[in-house]
């Protein structure tokens, strides 16, 4: 039988993402491992379903204060999803900050219906993106639900 946890997001009423517990494991320990860079990646799955992570080099000009995932991979990540029968269903990247909450600049790369894991240290939050969002005007918190079977 799988086993689930839930991680709590700050006044959740927003979304719920199934998410295994190994890869919020790998999103820390590479933010970890980069504790004054912002390290970025995608989440690949289905209906709230994170199935694998892909992580990608941030080629930001300033990665101290910033993602950027460059275009080649971008696509590539997306043409080996649809391979598989999968969509990028979101992205994740850390704060160096130590603030898990997504910033206007965050919310100025955000497309609509996609998730957020934010990382900061040992913490992980995830982030919804719509237009009726109350962080940045975009965003809604997510609860992050760790499930083994996903």
């Amino acid at each position: 039988m799988a086993s689930s946890n839930r991680i709590q997001s700050p006044d959740k009423k927003g979304e719920t993402l199934f998410i295994n517990p190994n890869f919020v494991k790998k999103i820390l320990s590479e933010t970890r491992a980069r504790p004054m860079l912002e390290i970025c990646g995608l989440l690949l799955g289905s209906s709230g379903h994170v199935t694998e992570i892909m992580p990608m080099p941030n080629i930001a000009p300033n990665p101290r204060r910033f993602f950027e995932m460059e275009t080649a991979g971008l696509i590539t990540a997306h043409r080996e999803a649809r391979r598989r029968h999968l969509s990028v269903i979101g992205h994740y990247h850390s704060h160096p900050s130590g603030s898990c909450l997504p910033s206007a600049t965050d919310a100025a790369l955000a497309h609509y219906g996609q998730y957020w894991l934010i990382a900061a240290f040992n913490k992980i939050e995830g982030w919804y993106a719509c237009k009726s969002g109350r962080i940045e005007g975009v965003f809604l918190p997510c609860e992050l639900i760790l499930h083994k079977s996903v």
